[in-house]
């Protein structure tokens, strides 16, 4: 497609090997393949082949469209363009904050959108409940208590960020289902499921910070940060029950629970209320 000259250039450039050039390799996909990446910059890729930075980039520019070309004719993979509620609530929260901090009023007015959206299309109003995912104009699948918990403290990011008590009043409403949805009576914590579809045979806990944060750390201060808001004494209580439930896991391995210890560092702390 691109020509001897072209291709040898643009082979140097992005690591192309004869054999392949993945070095590990764990499930054999690669085997004898290549995976495109920038091995050198410009000047040193213009300098093994007598061409100026400028003239390197030319090329690779004109055989990167003309790949992209031949790559068009070829099926397109499947997308996964679902809308998440907990996703959503994580993408509220950091656009609440970013308006605060770099004071950009496109941020919040992201934040609200999003919030409206999740609040028209992912909400049930007269049940009071969250749906998991919209797509195609469908709402569907039960909520899981990350919808809820994620959501709760993006809708608290969003009033903090907005003093529009609408959001704050909406956060309230959504943890006090929460709590009638997921809350185990008999041990304390945020179970993952609702326990309606006897299809779950079992009802986890998640206690671990991840890539996304457990369920259960987030509530924790969520309760804590409403607790402060509203003078609601048994958002405190529980948050406390957290802590007491997971208390064990966080002495032994507290690496693997950063989120529930800064909700913990709350609760020890004296919040400054600005009136």
């Amino acid at each position: 497609a691109l020509g001897q000259e072209m291709a040898e250039i643009f082979n140097c450039h992005y690591g192309v090997e004869p054999k392949g050039n993945a070095p590990s390799n764990p499930q054999a996909e690669f085997r004898n393949k290549n995976i495109l990446i920038v091995r050198h910059t410009l000047p040193e890729t213009g300098k093994k082949f007598g061409k100026s930075a400028d003239e390197v980039r030319e090329l690779l520019a004109n055989a990167c469209r003309k790949l992209r070309e031949l790559r068009a004719q070829r099926p397109r993979p499947h997308r996964d363009d679902k809308t998440l509620t907990a996703w959503n609530g994580l993408m509220i929260s950091a656009c609440a904050r970013a308006a605060q901090v770099l004071d950009e009023p496109r941020y919040l007015a992201a934040a609200r959108k999003t919030a409206a959206f999740v609040e028209s299309r992912l909400s049930d109003k007269r049940a009071g409940t969250l749906w998991r995912r919209y797509r195609v104009g469908e709402a569907a699948i039960e909520g899981f208590v990350e919808d809820y918990a994620y959501l709760i403290q993006g809708l608290i990011d969003l009033y903090e960020a907005s003093f529009d008590v609408k959001w704050l009043l909406w956060a309230t409403e959504l943890q006090q289902k929460q709590d009638t949805l997921f809350w185990d009576p008999n041990d304390g914590g945020y179970f993952s499921t609702a326990g309606n579809d006897p299809r779950i045979l079992l009802r986890m806990k998640e206690d671990y910070d991840g890539a996304e944060p457990s369920p259960n750390s987030v509530a924790a201060l969520n309760l804590l940060r409403l607790s402060q808001m509203t003078d609601n004494k048994t958002f405190r209580w529980r948050a406390a029950t957290i802590f007491a439930v997971m208390g064990d896991r966080m002495q032994s391995v507290p690496s693997a629970m950063p989120q529930m210890l800064v909700a913990v560092m709350f609760h020890l702390d004296q919040p400054k209320q600005i009136v």
